[in-house]
């Protein structure tokens, strides 16, 4: 489990909400998220995806990184194993940051030699 601080963790949990409500909008049926007041995705050799969308096609593993948890080690073992269950099983996987690391997210997909990745944004509220 990656270490955030409170306000890392307060993005990282408004990034889930909004991937939530993004994914509630296209009709997906089901919706697990790792969140309390959700049904807990399943484990996916070992790590817990932040958000599965299920019931249409394809399915998506949705993971939300902020600007400091995208180069963690923890992070880089997840996006392999979302982005080989969603390959291997048809489905999609996307990461969703902040707008000011869009850029960083898709440098560090393409070190890892992941090509099968979406990286979306989120304009997280300001409140």
């Amino acid at each position: 489990m990656s270490n955030r601080n409170l306000n890392q963790s307060r993005e990282h949990e408004e990034l889930v909400r909004g991937m939530i409500r993004e994914y509630t909008r296209q009709n997906y049926p089901t919706i697990r998220a790792d969140l309390a007041g959700f049904e807990q995705p399943p484990e996916l050799d070992g790590f817990i995806p932040d958000v599965l969308a299920e019931g249409r096609a394809p399915f998506v593993i949705l993971e939300a990184e902020t600007c400091e948890s995208i180069d963690a080690d923890h992070t880089e073992d997840q996006w392999r194993i979302f982005s080989n269950v969603a390959r291997q099983q048809n489905g999609a996987f996307h990461v969703i940051v902040p707008h000011a690391c869009v850029d960083n997210a898709n440098n560090k997909l393409r070190e890892l030699g992941i090509t099968n990745a979406t990286v979306g944004l989120h304009q997280l509220r300001t409140e």
